[in-house]
């Protein structure tokens, strides 16, 4: 037999781990958008201190589409952790949202595959290591999407 109470209790507090995550990978982003102008703004001066090779990939994470990455992301940051706040009460009326989650596991996926392709086309390459935290975090989102599915089945 399945304890609801405990369903809901864990449910609440993955989600609002979710939500605080999203919220802190938000202003990361915000931080990333910033030094990314700033290093777009002073690469004359960074060429000076560098090397060639150490400007070459300076110079490659100025490219336009690590920009356009890291705006998906923090739009995808901001609506995670918007709706996963606003789920908190829904979550004690056992009914939760899962759109949040899904929103989730769709943009880690998505995040991650175009990092890696953008990473290697700008000459960088795939280190396996890599995909450690993304896959961590897919695993939470499947796993709290299935326990909002539960939560919401118990009415069936």
């Amino acid at each position: 037999m399945i304890s609801y109470e405990k369903v809901r209790r864990s449910l609440k507090s993955w989600n609002s781990f979710i939500a605080w995550v999203n919220t802190l990978g938000a202003v990361f982003k915000v931080y990333l958008i910033a030094s990314y102008f700033f290093l777009l703004n002073n690469l004359a001066e960074i060429k000076k201190m560098y090397s060639a090779s150490q400007y070459q990939a300076i110079l490659a994470s100025t490219h336009i589409s690590v920009l356009v990455l890291t705006i998906i992301g923090l739009v995808a940051n901001i609506t995670i952790a918007y709706l996963a706040f606003r789920n908190r009460s829904q979550i004690v009326d056992s009914e939760p949202d899962l759109s949040p989650y899904l929103i989730g596991i769709i943009y880690t996926v998505g995040y991650n595959v175009l990092s890696i392709i953008m990473s290697i086309s700008l000459g960088g390459s795939f280190v396996p290591t890599s995909l450690i935290v993304p896959l961590l975090f897919l695993a939470l989102y499947v796993y709290v999407y299935r326990k909002a599915q539960t939560l919401l089945a118990k009415e069936d």
